[in-house]
């Protein structure tokens, strides 16, 4: 639930003990490795940005980088033509799962990295935008609710 289309959300976080950590290698993940949802958004790929830390509940790969790019890899688990690939291998009959051997079996093209280092720039670029877009956005609204204070408080 915590891999959104806007990114992993770290607002509800739960802790594991060292211990616990030490013995669940399989589910230790570490700045740049592409998180896939297995469940709730089903599919959903995002990349983590942190330190290292737990993630149950989710398909962990770590990409080798002189084949594939993460941010590249989210997004073309989250195109629509992948995300139907996807859909069309879940399993459960009351809670839909993204299984590991699906994403394993994925029939994708991997371009060559130049192709997906521009990519990645691209998405940068448009996540600086979008960022400082919402900085100016919480400006205006800051601005406003003074505004309004000074008008009719």
């Amino acid at each position: 639930g915590n891999i959104t289309d806007r990114g992993i959300d770290m607002s509800e976080l739960k802790y594991v003990t060292a211990e616990f950590h030490e013995k669940n290698k399989k589910s230790q993940i570490r700045s740049g490795d592409l998180l896939i949802a297995r469940h709730g958004s089903n599919g959903q790929a995002n990349v983590y940005d942190g330190p290292e830390a737990q993630c149950l509940n989710a398909v962990v790969i770590v990409p080798n980088p002189s084949i594939a790019k993460s941010v590249f890899l989210a997004g073309l688990i989250n195109s629509p033509k992948v995300k139907e690939q996807i859909d069309r291998t879940l399993v459960g009959s009351t809670q839909h799962v993204v299984n590991t051997k699906s994403i394993a079996n994925l029939m994708v093209r991997i371009p060559q990295l130049i192709v997906q280092e521009q990519y990645e720039a691209f998405v940068k670029q448009i996540n600086k935008s979008k960022f400082e877009v919402q900085q100016s956005l919480e400006k205006l609204e800051t601005l406003k609710k003074s505004l309004m204070q000074q008008y009719f408080g």
